[in-house]
């Protein structure tokens, strides 16, 4: 039920998520066809790919913030319920400062 809604807000199912952020990496760490050095490759793969790495991560924000809500219909365990909030805002602001560094990198 979890994948389900994760792939219905942020566009991707968590097997998909895995390759997404694999290509991520291996995009920002000079590998996928780019080769070591070769800057001119990178910038142009980062051309390519940061618009859509930020729009997945945009809806997996979108994700994120809903998950206490969805969390709180499961389990009336306040102390859960608050610890799953704050798991959920600190990830939401690592997502959101990636997705900064993202259109910095692509602009």
């Amino acid at each position: 039920m979890a994948n389900m809604g994760l792939c219905r807000k942020s566009g991707q199912g968590l097997k998909e998520w895995k390759r997404t952020a694999a290509r991520l990496e291996a995009l920002l760490s000079g590998g996928e066809g780019v080769a070591a050095g070769d800057s001119q490759a990178l910038v142009a793969g980062l051309e390519t790919e940061v618009p859509v790495f930020v729009r997945l991560l945009e809806g997996l924000i979108e994700y994120v913030r809903g998950v206490p809500v969805e969390m709180a219909r499961f389990t009336r365990d306040d102390e859960t319920l608050r610890q799953v909030a704050e798991d959920m805002a600190r990830e939401e602001r690592r997502l959101e400062a990636l997705v900064q560094a993202l259109r910095e990198l692509g602009a």
